[in-house]
Parts: structure tokens; C-alpha cells; sequence
């Protein structure tokens, strides 16, 4: 807060809660207090960049208030069956995305569920599949991941 010279002592509301410009991610350690980071998170960036950084204190916490967040509009997350379609994400580490499809992935009932690096004949089938047995699907993409698999499987 003294960075962006706001007294933690007038916010009292969450509207009051300052937006943090991205260059501070990218250039400070951004914590609410005094503590050891459980994990770590790292934006992709572009290249040559400096990725931004997100301090997580417990990743069982960030993970269960993703579920919770998520089960507040569409259910529970144990009836949907999550797959993923995040290349480039998948083969760097830190990436938050990875981290909850990863635990979504985990919580589903569904043994179809899973990642789907390059496979998208694979995809294709199991959603084809999940659609014709009335399977809730959550598909979980990158916008050029999805459009390479609109443009090769219309």
C-alpha cells in the first residue's frame, strides 16, 4: 500500500481496495503481510519480458476458493467432466490455469476428464462422446488452442 501511497487504515469497504497496476507484479513482491509463499504463480508474458508473479500462502486454500467460485454459478465440480486444452501452459511451470484444471481435473467423477495437450481427435471424441451420453462438459482453453481445434474439427 505505500507504493501506491494508499493508508491500509481508510479502506473499509472492498470497493475502497485499490487496483495494483501490472508492473507492480512484475516488480515488487506483492503480499498482505509477512509470510513464506507456498507457491509461487507466473503470468506467461510475452517474450522477453519479465512475468508478472502471484504469491500464494496455501495452495489448498487458492484451490478450494477457485471450487467455491466456481460451484457458485454452475455446481458442484465433481459433476462436470473437466478437460483441458492449454498447450504452451502446460509445458512451463507456475502457470495458476494448469494448477486449477489440474485440481478441477481431480475433483471430477468423470474418468474421461483430463489434459489434452495436442490431441485433439482425442477431444473431439470424448466430447462427442460426453454430448451424446448428457454428460456435463467443462472445456477448459486457451482462445488459440480452441480456435486451431474450431478451424481443424468444424
Amino acid at each position: 500500500m505505500k507504493l501506491i501511497e494508499v493508508n491500509a487504515n481508510d479502506v473499509n469497504s472492498m470497493e475502497a481496495i485499490p487496483f495494483l497496476p501490472i508492473d507492480f507484479f512484475k516488480h515488487h513482491r506483492i503480499m498482505s503481510r509477512h509470510w513464506q509463499p507456498e507457491t509461487i504463480f507466473t503470468s506467461s508474458g510475452t517474450t522477453g519480458q519479465q512475468p508478472s508473479q502471484h504469491y500464494v500462502k496455501s495452495l489448498t486454500f487458492y484451490l478450494q476458493n477457485a471450487s467455491t467460485g466456481f460451484e457458485q454459478f454452475y455446481g458442484k465440480v465433481q459433476d462436470y467432466c473437466v478437460l483441458a486444452l492449454l498447450p504452451s501452459y502446460l509445458e512451463r511451470s507456475g502457470s495458476s490455469l494448469v494448477a486449477m484444471a489440474n485440481a478441477f481435473i481431480g475433483i471430477s467423477k468423470y474418468p474421461q476428464s483430463g489434459f489434452f495437450l495436442n490431441d485433439y481427435q482425442r477431444l473431439i471424441e470424448v466430447l462427442t462422446n460426453n454430448e451424446a451420453a448428457q454428460i456435463p462438459t467443462l472445456l477448459l482453453g486457451v482462445s488459440f488452442a480452441l480456435l486451431d481445434l474450431a478451424m481443424d474439427f468444424p
